[in-house]
């Protein structure tokens, strides 16, 4: 397949998202298991579409001080600003 684009999404880890639930990150899956799903199909089709799915590992300091630095609210949609904004560049 040939892959036209890169499509950054974030990654974060399974014991660390209990702490993104906490902070209140709005638009969140209340679990880990329901959010890791939703991000696989997402990576499936953008594989089914010639996009090449980029993995951004995400940390929550990193992603606090990103939203902060920004004056913006913590929200699921941040995270792919995140990912994109922190894609390796190849």
């Amino acid at each position: 397949m040939h892959y036209h684009t890169n499509n950054p999404y974030p990654v974060i880890a399974e014991t660390e998202y209990p702490d993104f639930v906490a902070l209140g990150v709005k638009g969140l899956k209340p679990t880990y298991a329901e959010w890791h799903s939703k991000q696989r199909q997402s990576v499936i089709e953008r594989d089914r579409v010639g996009e090449r799915p980029v993995p951004v590992r995400v940390t929550l300091s990193e992603f606090k001080r990103f939203c902060d630095q920004r004056g913006m609210g913590y929200v699921d949609q941040w995270l792919l600003h995140y990912a994109f904004e922190h894609a390796p560049s190849h």
